[in-house]
């Protein structure tokens, strides 16, 4: 596989090299499917999963490519997200938006602290009747955020509650599941499990993080990306009078010396 091809960089993460890993899946003779299908008995088969994790606006970059390419994906959300209000206008119009682009949408449940394996099914089976309230068209399908070696260990948690398990060894297991999550593997990675990969299964996983500001390095993306989040959040800061009159430019000046 050569570094770059038709001007898109395979080492660097980008909008562009995005669409070509979707494209060469194709070209690859891969079944784009989603959780909920049945695998196939012969040939190559590949789900698409997207975590939400800083921004849904960013998530609509990437689910516009997936529609434009002809595959769906699912996007995993996640209603106590630190980085975005998932009930706000913006976030539920973006979560809209991904749908009409015929694109799965499922939970993206976090659990920080271990307790009993009946806590928590009882809040992801809360929270996903909660979130589907708002999202009618939720696909029952959960993917732990940040998983505890508890909820790795337990791949069965959520037989019998009619909720699938994105992390259950059909989807997550070694020579199966490539993930970007904190670059581990960059464009040229994923392209070469699917070209190496003469039959059976493949999970990606996805950030739109990586993908949408782009970059080499987790430590670049990240930086660039914290730029971004400081710009929308004295943005909103501005509604408020004495922000607005002044003290927020000095601020924002201050920080954007020392980012």
């Amino acid at each position: 596989m050569r570094a770059i091809e038709d001007g898109v960089v395979f080492s660097k993460f980008s909008l562009p090299a995005y669409r070509a890993v979707l494209e060469i899946a194709l070209s690859e003779g891969f079944k784009l499917r989603g959780f909920e299908e049945p695998g196939l008995s012969a040939g190559k088969s590949l789900i698409v999963r997207i975590d939400v994790d800083y921004s849904p606006e960013w998530a609509v970059e990437l689910a516009r490519i997936n529609e434009g390419v002809g595959i769906s994906g699912t996007f995993f959300i996640q209603p106590d997200s630190v980085n975005y209000n998932l009930f706000s206008w913006e976030t539920f119009r973006a979560v809209a938006e991904i749908n009409r682009l015929k694109q799965y949408v499922g939970l993206h449940f976090w659990e920080t602290e271990w307790k009993n394996e009946k806590y928590t099914v009882e809040r992801v089976l809360l929270t996903f009747r909660f979130l589907k309230e708002w999202f009618p068209f939720i696909r029952p399908v959960v993917c732990w955020h940040n998983p505890l070696k508890e909820l790795l260990e337990r791949p069965s948690i959520l037989a019998g509650t009619g909720l699938m398990n994105a992390y259950a060894p059909e989807f997550f297991s070694e020579g199966c599941y490539y993930s970007d999550s904190n670059c581990r593997n960059h464009p040229e990675d994923f392209i070469r499990a699917l070209k190496s990969k003469n039959d059976g299964h493949l999970a990606f996983l996805f950030h739109p993080i990586n993908w949408v500001i782009g970059g080499s390095s987790v430590e670049e993306i990240l930086s660039s990306a914290f730029r971004q989040k400081i710009e929308a959040l004295h943005k909103g800061f501005c509604y408020n009078s004495v922000w607005a009159s002044g003290l927020g430019l000095e601020i924002m000046k201050k920080l954007r010396c020392c980012l």
